[in-house]
């Protein structure tokens, strides 16, 4: 998260926890009137709060604490115990016209009307748009592994995203979507990927990102990234914070650094996807790290 969003998530804390408090509420209100963006920030809060109040896994969290607790223990983190909420967003529809969709830690496959397969990874939403022209993928968020079928119409198969398109030249990829990018993988025959004005072609054994009208170097694929269709997930000597961040996209809660530092360090480890929590939990026999769990929806990783 960004220092502002900090900042309102560590006021919302302190305020739920300490109601009665009128020289904070004194200092609240200053911060507020300071600065329109600190009113945006709060009020973006507050909405995340109210979206993870519907969802299953605080409801549950909530037989374990009340309000108060759960802020309570948040605010031991730092104040940004509230971070989790920003997971839970995902629990509501943020892509409520996709056709086909996985919830956390979910994968499905699916069958699409020419007879292509596709795999969704955790987290992801996707629609087809099939017509005589073209049969063309909109992957609104997650990963997804296309296997894709000849068209006895020669209609290309075209995925496309907020970071570009990957057209089917071959028949097996994947593309998953990032904050500002994507990233192709290719393990049959040849994808072309379209960003902006570049273009170029991946062929398989090959992985690309791509964003923003640019493309990255074409790199040779690597196993790890998409042993997720097998069942788990693959870390070499993989950066803690780059690893942490993989693993909460598989499980409903957060995971949150207490030292910047910590986000380098290599991991090697091989995670079942059924065992997320464990995995994370197994940390201290691997690294110098100890982990806590403030609630059922945070763990905190501080060094040992």
């Amino acid at each position: 998260m960004d220092p502002l969003q900090a900042e309102a998530m560590q006021w919302f804390v302190r305020l739920q926890g300490e109601p009665e408090d009128q020289g904070l509420h004194a200092k609240f209100n200053a911060w507020i009137r300071s600065d329109v963006r600190h009113q945006e920030a709060f009020a973006e809060v507050e909405r995340l709060w109210d979206v993870s109040l519907e969802a299953p896994a605080t409801r549950q969290a909530y037989q374990r604490y009340t309000r108060r607790q759960f802020l309570r223990k948040a605010a031991i983190t730092g104040g940004v115990g509230l971070a989790v909420t920003s997971s839970l967003i995902y629990l509501a529809d943020r892509f409520p016209f996709a056709q086909y969709r996985t919830g956390t830690g979910e994968r499905r496959s699916i069958d699409l009307p020419d007879g292509s397969s596709v795999e969704l990874s955790t987290r992801t939403a996707l629609s087809a748009a099939f017509n005589g022209q073209e049969r063309r993928i909109h992957l609104h968020e997650g990963e997804a592994y296309f296997s894709v079928e000849r068209d006895s119409l020669a209609r290309p198969f075209v995925v496309e995203s907020r970071a570009g398109e990957a057209t089917a030249l071959g028949t097996e990829f994947s593309v998953a979507t990032m904050k500002d990018a994507a990233r192709l993988s290719v393990t049959e025959h040849t994808v072309r990927v379209t960003s902006g004005h570049s273009q170029s072609e991946v062929t398989a054994g090959q992985t690309v990102q791509y964003g923003n009208g640019r493309q990255g170097k074409i790199m040779p694929l690597l196993p790890s990234v998409l042993a997720w269709r097998s069942g788990r997930l693959e870390f070499i000597a993989t950066p803690l914070g780059e690893a942490v961040h993989a693993l909460d996209q598989w499980r409903t809660g957060k995971t949150v650094l207490a030292d910047g530092k910590l986000a380098l360090l290599p991991l090697t480890m091989l995670i079942d996807l059924s065992r997320i929590s464990e995995g994370i939990q197994g940390l201290p026999s691997i690294l110098p790290v100890r982990t806590v769990e403030i609630t059922p929806l945070l763990t905190v990783i501080y060094s040992a």
